[in-house]
């Protein structure tokens, strides 16, 4: 049966929105905040093997798993969620039909055993979601020549992953309009596309 630990217990009998409570966790997909280069942007990740491990923390008592509730003899892991997708159930979408996808504001903190249970083996399509994000991350016409690749031999459902995602990243692009936004992204795979002047 699915454990939880006393002190998400305790956030749960006040009737707080706890994500992490052992009733709600699989109505969310989880993520860990995953290792990046100094002064990196945040990124998260579905790979195990690519998590950020936390320093401890100064409280003895804070250092233990929200699953489990067992105090951890090595680290803990940051986890954040997002709305997990029904099929057949709506969704709320942005431009070109794209579903936002925004992480819930709980945060946990969980060892990497029950972690590793939460995140689940990582399928084709998480994968390369999460690949598009390094690409995208990394730019220049390296990551432009990478995502023409990616398009050229990939399959309709990869397809429609590539236009998910870029739509999803380029909401992230500040000083630029949604719609401009994801024309360039379109752009980066097709080639020049003809702009109005509403475009820009």
């Amino acid at each position: 049966a699915p454990r939880q630990s006393r002190e998400i217990n305790a956030l749960v009998a006040t009737g707080a929105e706890v994500a992490i409570a052992k009733d709600k966790r699989a109505g969310f997909v989880w993520v860990a905040a995953a290792r990046r280069a100094k002064g990196a942007r945040k990124r998260y990740t579905w790979n195990v093997e690519d998590m950020e491990p936390l320093p401890r923390f100064k409280q003895a008592a804070d250092n233990t798993c929200d699953i489990c509730g067992a105090a951890c003899s090595e680290v803990l892991y940051e986890f954040r969620c997002y709305t997990r997708r029904r099929r057949g159930a709506s969704s709320p979408e942005g431009a070109g039909g794209a579903v936002e996808r925004r992480l819930h504001p709980f945060v946990s903190y969980i060892s990497k055993e029950c972690g590793r249970g939460l995140l689940g083996a990582q399928s084709e399509l998480s994968r390369l979601r999460e690949h598009l994000y390094k690409v995208v991350s990394e730019g220049g016409e390296t990551a432009l020549e990478t995502l023409r690749e990616l398009w050229k031999f990939a399959s309709k459902p990869q397809k429609r992953v590539i236009q998910e995602e870029l739509r999803h990243l380029a909401r992230a692009e500040a000083g630029e309009s949604q719609r401009a936004a994801e024309l360039r992204s379109a752009e980066a795979l097709r080639g020049p596309l003809n702009r109005s002047h509403e475009d820009t």
